[in-house]
């Protein structure tokens, strides 16, 4: 073969094996802050911008800092927990955990003043569905009452569902984290008045560990602070980027304040992923502080924020 015709056909697989790598999916940490390279350097695409935005209520700016605050220890809910459930509602029962048997997995969210103790069970093996029950008291959690909740209006299309979370929230709200599967699988946060039975959907999230390993957290749907006598925030996170192997990185996580003036809730922080994900949080003195890392960098750096929430706690 001459060497004109060996080029020709060296020149087809160089432009192929170009196309490849030009075409491969960039992995996150392979260049420098402002773009992500592949192979040989031949090829580099800038990384979308996914900046923080405050509620302009809040009248304040997200501030980083050099250190978090010495933590006091972070109050623990007690007022959700998961449970079992031998059988159906309402002739079912709840089980201790060692109890050896098929069960339903469930929830459990204590009463309060003039709101009754309540029971999440989540029933069907390929068809699965939530129910809600009222229960006759903490002590007694007989199941008295199915509420009519209605889970979400686009339901009837869900393949399968079950609740995974609860949060209580300051009045009769309650928040919880539903997983679903209609074709492709779901989560959502959904907030409940524990009066009315009224449902409203805050959308489609993802979990808090879908981040990376780095970052850590738990696989959870929801978390909460407590900020106060009937002052709570709670954190749900949205969209997912893809890192490495079966690694994803949050795009957002959202910060809501419930309080006597914002009774629904309101967003105070929407938490771009160009500031890091949540690592750690807490609230100090009507100041909101969070430890970030962004998992997209192959040696993530804890920062550390905070913002002035005294204008809406």
């Amino acid at each position: 073969m001459s060497s004109l015709r060996r080029r020709l056909c060296f020149l087809p697989g160089l432009v192929l094996g170009l196309f490849i790598v030009g075409a491969m999916p960039a992995h996150a940490g392979d260049g420098d802050g402002d773009g992500i390279s592949n192979m040989f350097g031949l090829f580099k695409r800038k990384m979308p911008r996914l900046p923080s935005t405050v509620a302009p209520r809040v009248r304040a700016t997200l501030n980083e800092r050099g250190a978090m605050p010495r933590s006091e220890g972070q109050a623990q809910d007690t007022l959700c927990s998961t449970a079992r459930v031998d059988g159906m509602p309402p002739s079912g029962r709840f089980v201790p955990s060692e109890f050896d048997g098929v069960t339903h997995s469930a929830l459990r969210v204590r009463s309060a003043p003039g709101l009754p103790a309540l029971g999440i069970v989540n029933v069907g093996a390929g068809i699965g569905r939530p129910l809600f029950w009222e229960l006759a008291s903490n002590a007694d959690p007989a199941f008295v009452r199915e509420m009519p909740v209605m889970v979400d209006p686009s339901k009837g299309k869900w393949i399968t569902g079950r609740a995974i979370q609860a949060a209580v929230l300051p009045g009769n709200l309650l928040a919880v984290g539903l997983a679903y599967f209609s074709g492709d699988s779901y989560q959502t946060v959904m907030l409940l008045d524990r009066v009315t039975h009224e449902a409203r959907n805050l959308g489609d999230v993802t979990y808090g560990g879908a981040a990376s390993d780095t970052v850590g957290g738990s696989s959870s749907l929801i978390d909460t602070r407590f900020a106060g006598v009937d002052r709570t925030l709670l954190m749900f996170h949205t969209g997912e980027m893809w890192l490495r192997d079966a690694h994803y990185a949050r795009e957002y996580d959202h910060i809501v304040v419930f309080s006597p003036t914002h009774p629904q809730g309101l967003e105070v922080l929407e938490l771009g992923i160009d500031d890091g994900n949540v690592a750690e949080w807490r609230v100090k003195d009507k100041v909101l502080w969070l430890t970030t890392l962004d998992p997209r960098l192959e040696k993530p750096k804890k920062r550390f924020w905070s913002l002035d929430l005294s204008r809406v706690l």
